[in-house]
């Protein structure tokens, strides 16, 4: 099972090209990182993360994270670069297709798109209107990026997504493209990772959800006439998940192919923390060797 680490919000101030090494150099398999593009001043959509209801202030100061995973794959070598999440229905496939496939082609085929529909209800309105419709827009944009990848006159005509026949290069190295992990714990994330997804990303995850959803997720595969065993887990971790051996090895034997562990504290603690998962990594890796 591969071990990656995600730089949690309230860690984004962090030098990212630092950390991309330090992570590397401690073992990790991936480096995640999350997006919000604006964060308005006024809102009334409950938190969905861990800890109360109020939107933490670092929300709202996140840096771009496909330019910081640029920067990230000029410092390093090896790892793994990924978004956690990409709020793709809120970006211009176009321009989105053109950033990945040259940071995919940069990096040397690293890139790992990590997808999701989004939860703040004002900041999709802001971007993209109506956000009933985040999932349909979702579904249209992963459809479009996968024919701007791998087509070579390209058009697409949906309702919410619509170009002329075009081409979009350089193509991703990745063939035929990189990753696209779906992450959300409901049906719809289900359903969008078992007809287009390679991966399935729940976040805050124990054994009995991932379980249940791999269950599920088998099933939807089934209907869209897929293979499942093509669909992989990604446990995207939580402030708190995933912190012993015992831990990790319990999503290696319920079938999770990489575990995503997150790193929380602000500045220079940031460090700190993930200098203390890279020991946890070597545990892991020393029992596998055992």
């Amino acid at each position: 099972m591969e071990i990656g680490v995600y730089l949690a919000p309230e860690a984004a101030a962090t030098d990212i090209a630092d950390f991309a090494a330090a992570a590397e150099r401690l073992g990790f398999d991936s480096l995640w990182l999350p997006e919000h593009p604006v964060m308005p001043t006024v809102t009334a959509t409950p938190f969905a993360g861990v800890g109360g209801d109020e939107i933490p202030e670092a929300y709202g100061r996140l840096p771009d994270p496909l330019i910081q995973l640029a920067v990230a794959a000029g410092a390093t070598s090896r790892i793994g670069l990924a978004t956690g999440v990409c709020l793709v229905a809120l970006r211009n496939p176009l321009i989105l297709a053109k950033q990945v496939a040259t940071l995919d082609a940069s990096s040397n085929g690293r890139v790992t798109l990590g997808i999701g529909a989004g939860w703040l209800r004002e900041e999709f309105e802001i971007l993209a209107g109506d956000f009933r419709t985040r999932w349909d827009r979702t579904v249209e944009t992963i459809r479009a990026l996968k024919m701007l990848w791998t087509g070579t006159d390209t058009s697409y005509a949906g309702e919410f997504v619509s170009f002329p026949s075009l081409r979009c290069l350089p193509r991703p190295v990745q063939d035929p493209h990189p990753p696209l992990i779906v992450g959300g714990k409901g049906e719809r994330a289900l359903r969008v990772a078992a007809e287009l997804g390679d991966g399935w990303l729940p976040v805050h995850a124990d054994v009995e959800m991932i379980d249940a959803g791999r269950v599920r997720l088998d099933e939807l595969a089934q209907e869209a006439g897929r293979d499942p065993t093509a669909i992989s887990i990604v446990a995207f971790g939580g402030p708190a998940r995933y912190r012993s051996v015992d831990d990790l090895g319990a999503l290696e034997a319920h079938g999770v192919a990489q575990a995503v562990l997150w790193v929380t504290e602000p500045g220079a603690r940031a460090f700190d923390q993930l200098e203390e998962l890279g020991e946890l990594v070597r545990a892991v890796r020393s029992s596998e060797h055992a």
